[in-house]
């Protein structure tokens, strides 16, 4: 057909020939792709093949390269789009890399959206159900039809009963039917409806019969403030009843429809009720096992018989068996045994051991901040937490679990006083168009994340000040830019996950490092709209170091909370400041130090010149006479001269928190030991976890009437 009508086309396209010139069969010809092959459609060409199909046999020739694929599509009167739409068929090689990577992600997106949700109806949707302010509803028909199994609509026939039992659905939808035609239509705008109220519990009270019996008869019960109401509605409506009764006078098909839906509400609210009989003893036996938790320890009998007295006595009041259990759920966690937390010491003059459970909770609330979980309630009951090993074990166990974040976050946070930042910000945001709520939420939880990642690893508590890695998600990776933002980029991008925090190195190159350089500590020690050496400089040496100052004088000049305003730079109006031999006996201890921390602004952003435009320099004269300049600086100098500084500030405020008191001189002993242990083995956290908690003072209690010796 081309050689008749397109002589020079089917001259082009070289049949019997590659491209490079390689024979093949004489009716095939080969493009190297991209290509469109253009067949002008003529009068006498449309004519001749009128009522034909045009079929091509297409393959990919893989003699040279066996992973080469192609898109092939036709159009008729337009020129084919730059894009691969639909209808374009694709070649490839079957066992080629490319085909097994396809057939592999085809597999898993068919197992994950399967056949049967292809199903379309413009009129229907394939929904479970809907929800309203009266409640969860079912409807399902064409999902149940056109889609699911037997035995699937069996497991969803039995999570909507279930989900029926715990929302309460048929209490819900009386309660929000009474409050939505209050508010919305006029039925119950009529003074005989005032007694009636959504959140009354004497309206869906019923009387009389055992509705353990039966889920649908409801004959030989009463609802006195549900028939009233019912009663009062029909009257509303004028719908005539016989006499004082529910009977129609009449038939009334909008009777029918109104009785039907108190009726359904009556069924609904015994079928409910004997289902909460049904689920009672399950009910205790749950409440039971809470409270074993909640309080840490198994319930004794006596505690245990308690609580089911206060079950009891309620329902004997009249309480649901919902209500009754939430009762004694209530008093499980109003009770002094959940509120406190407190050691059971013996009325002696002797050091007396921790029981099991106390050393199960002490160790709970040390490492997690919360109750002791099953495998360690386990281990108490057993009495292993009487043993070194067993204890030792324990830890380790649970410096691996993710809930260690939760020692990360109060420990460091009230040492390092960064806890409070988001409720006691100093910077004004006003000041800095970037700086909002989503922005302050990473930079207080980047260090908690750093320092969960160092105690998982078990690495050196010094990284604390010299680690080289933090963690960002996407928006403090932008406030930080350069190369730290490049590389949270390409992560995000290879695990295609944008709300990921992920691990950045290469912070001491970027001039930041450690504790720091993180941007929270730089801007909770920041003043208003600039940055503040004296505050950075008072955190690192008091809070980081431990050492201590006395208060300033109270007739102390405040320094400008902008530097766009003052005519000098801080470090200009610093050094005036400590020209008075009363303040530089204080400040020649951090002025300098945290002068090196100048190369960040009040919100940790990375500068070269102050918010008045003139250079700023991060090179200050360090309390040992040597220079330093920026963070690196400071971090050279804080591991070297001050790193014994560091590790007896550290294991004060862990062995304070560990215990929760404040530390005595008794414990300079342990304390020792802490740095010892550190210094053995390469300062790393496992060493300090254990030291305090195979201690006598983490083990052991006083008794009431313990006197120290003299």
């Amino acid at each position: 057909v081309l050689e008749k009508h397109h002589p020079e086309l089917a001259q082009q396209l070289k049949f019997g020939k590659t491209p490079d010139n390689r024979e093949t069969d004489a009716s095939w010809f080969a493009v190297t792709a991209p290509a469109v092959i253009e067949i002008p459609l003529t009068a006498e060409l449309t004519s001749e093949v009128a009522g034909r199909n045009l079929l091509l046999q297409i393959a990919v020739d893989n003699s040279q390269e066996r992973n080469g694929s192609a898109f092939v599509s036709h159009r008729k009167g337009e020129a084919p789009p730059e894009r691969i739409q639909t209808g374009a068929s694709l070649l490839m090689h079957a066992e080629s890399p490319d085909a097994r990577a396809l057939e592999s992600d085809a597999t898993e997106f068919c197992s994950t959206f399967p056949n049967r949700f292809c199903y379309v109806d413009e009129k229907r949707g394939l929904a479970a159900g809907f929800h309203l302010v009266e409640g969860f509803f079912r409807d399902d028909g064409p999902l149940i039809e056109k889609v699911l199994t037997k035995d699937q609509v069996s497991e969803l026939d039995r999570l909507w009963s279930e989900l029926d039992f715990v929302t309460n659905r048929t209490e819900t939808l009386i309660r929000g039917f009474v409050w939505f035609e209050r508010s919305e239509r006029h039925v119950l705008h009529d003074k005989r409806f005032d007694f009636l109220r959504p959140e009354d519990p004497l309206l869906v009270r019923f009387e009389g019969g055992d509705s353990s019996q039966s889920n649908t008869e409801v004959t030989n019960k009463v609802f006195p403030l549900l028939d009233r109401f019912e009663g009062l509605y029909l009257d509303r409506l004028n719908i005539k009843r016989q006499e004082d009764t529910l009977a129609p006078a009449e038939q009334d098909a909008k009777y029918d429809m109104v009785h039907e839906f108190f009726e359904d509400i009556r069924k609904g609210l015994v079928h409910q009720d004997r289902q909460q009989n049904q689920a009672e003893a399950k009910g205790l036996i749950d409440v039971k096992e809470f409270a074993d938790r909640a309080w840490r320890r198994e319930l004794s009998q006596q505690e245990a018989q308690s609580l089911k007295r206060l079950y009891q006595q309620l329902r004997n009041d009249g309480e649901s068996v919902e209500e009754s259990l939430r009762g004694i759920l209530t008093a499980v966690l109003l009770s002094p045994e959940f509120c406190f937390r407190y050691n059971s010491a013996p009325a002696t003059e002797e050091v007396s051991p921790l029981n099991s459970h106390e050393v199960a909770a002490r160790l709970s609330y040390f490492l997690w901040s919360s109750v002791p979980d099953e495998p360690l309630l386990q281990a108490a009951s057993k009495k292993h937490l009487n043993r070194p090993e067993h204890i030792a074990e324990q830890t380790r166990r649970m410096m691996n679990d993710p809930r260690i974040e939760s020692f990360a976050r109060e420990f460091f946070g009230q040492w390092l006083r960064y806890r409070d930042f988001l409720s006691a910000d100093p910077i004004n945001a006003a000041a800095f168009r970037d700086y909002d709520d989503e922005l302050r939420q990473a930079m207080a939880e980047e260090p908690v994340r750093l320092a969960t990642w160092l105690i998982q690893q078990n690495r050196s508590v010094l990284e604390l000040l010299t680690s080289d890695v933090t963690f960002v998600n996407e928006r403090l990776a932008r406030h930080y830019g350069g190369d730290l933002q490049m590389q949270y980029t390409e992560a995000v991008r290879r695990a295609n996950n944008r709300s990921q925090w992920t691990a950045v190195s290469g912070l001491r190159a970027a001039g930041r490092g450690g504790l720091p350089g993180m941007a929270v500590i730089l801007t909770t020690n920041s003043a208003g709209e600039r940055p503040s050496p004296v505050k950075r400089g008072f955190w690192t040496v008091h809070h980081l170091l431990g050492q201590h100052f006395p208060p300033p004088p109270a007739d102390v000049p405040e320094l400008p909370t902008s530097e766009k305003g003052a005519r000098q730079t801080i470090r200009e109006l610093l050094k005036a400041h400590v020209a008075d031999s009363k303040c530089a006996i204080c400040h020649t201890h951090f002025d300098s130090i945290g002068l090196t921390m100048e190369g960040f602004d009040a919100i940790g952003r990375s500068r070269t010149k102050d918010t008045a435009g003139r250079q700023v320099s991060a090179l200050a004269e360090l309390p040992n006479g040597r220079d330093a300049e920026g963070i690196n600086g400071l971090i050279k100098y804080l591991e070297t001269e001050r790193r014994n500084e560091f590790i007896e500030t550290m294991c004060r405020k862990f062995l304070g928190y560990a215990l929760g008191r404040s530390v005595l001189l008794s414990d300079q002993p342990l304390l020792d030991e802490m740095a010892a242990n550190l210094e053995e083995n390469e300062y790393r956290f496992s060493a300090l976890f254990e030291t305090v908690v195979l201690s006598p003072q983490f083990r052991n209690q006083r008794g009431r009437r313990f006197e120290s010796q003299k």
